[in-house]
């Protein structure tokens, strides 16, 4: 069963890489002889997450509007059609870091990423907690 779980994975990944964040697979297996098994997969979609807001904690030195440029800049193809990819979201954020750091923030790094369900869990608010440290 290795194989199938690693199949699953696959799939949900390459979901999650669309923005399906809530997709979920269930897997059928049976053995009709000895050497034959079959496996069928039940996936079911759910919504693509969309990125209602993303906003900063910890900036002094940066607005808030710098920051979003360089967030959008560093974002996919998908992220910037304001679907949620959590790898990419971090991606992003970590790109902001280092625009930051180019900036002579040298100590400048993303502590976590907040994600925040709303309008069910078709939307999320993303707080990006950041560290500038000192200019030098």
């Amino acid at each position: 069963t290795d194989y199938v779980q690693r199949i699953q994975d696959r799939i949900l990944e390459e979901y999650r890489k669309l923005g399906f964040e809530q997709t979920t697979i269930e897997v059928f297996t049976y053995e009709s002889t000895e050497s034959q098994r079959h496996v069928s997969f039940k996936i079911k979609e759910g919504p693509r997450v969309q990125v209602k807001r993303v906003k900063f904690d910890g900036n002094v030195a940066f607005s808030e509007e710098d920051l979003l440029e360089q967030f959008e800049r560093g974002s996919s193809s998908v992220l910037s059609r304001n679907y949620y990819v959590a790898k990419d979201v971090e991606a992003a954020a970590n790109l902001v870091a280092e625009w930051m750091r180019s900036k002579g923030y040298l100590t400048s790094r993303i502590i976590s990423v907040n994600k925040e369900y709303v309008r069910g869990m078709e939307q999320v608010q993303l707080t990006v907690y950041l560290y500038e440290g000192e200019q030098t």
